[in-house]
């Protein structure tokens, strides 16, 4: 069930790959996406808020400030269904490409 989903959200997540690095795919239940440009932690949040989606800042993981991070958020999926996946992406989409 959650090689599905993990499997699901990666084929979404193609179209971000000009603007966001994709790690953390190889374990978890949770996708990290770098944003290339300037965006901040803080507008990617506030741009996914917009739009009904929760996200979460890899700032609140870290117990020190850790520059090359920023610009950095953390997609859950594990208590996601697949169709939440593919509308919460296309959200994504709608923020921040």
């Amino acid at each position: 069930v959650y090689r599905g989903k993990h499997d699901l959200l990666l084929e979404c997540l193609e179209a971000f790959g000009a603007k966001f690095y994709i790690t953390g795919e190889n374990g978890g239940l949770h996708i990290l996406l770098h944003a290339k440009h300037r965006m901040t932690e803080q507008e990617l949040l506030e741009r996914a808020a917009q739009k009904d989606v929760r996200i979460y800042g890899i700032s609140d993981n870290c117990i020190e400030p850790v520059n090359e991070l920023a610009g950095t958020v953390l997609l859950g999926f594990g208590a996601m269904r697949e169709e939440e996946i593919r509308t919460g992406i296309q959200k994504l989409k709608e923020a921040w490409l």
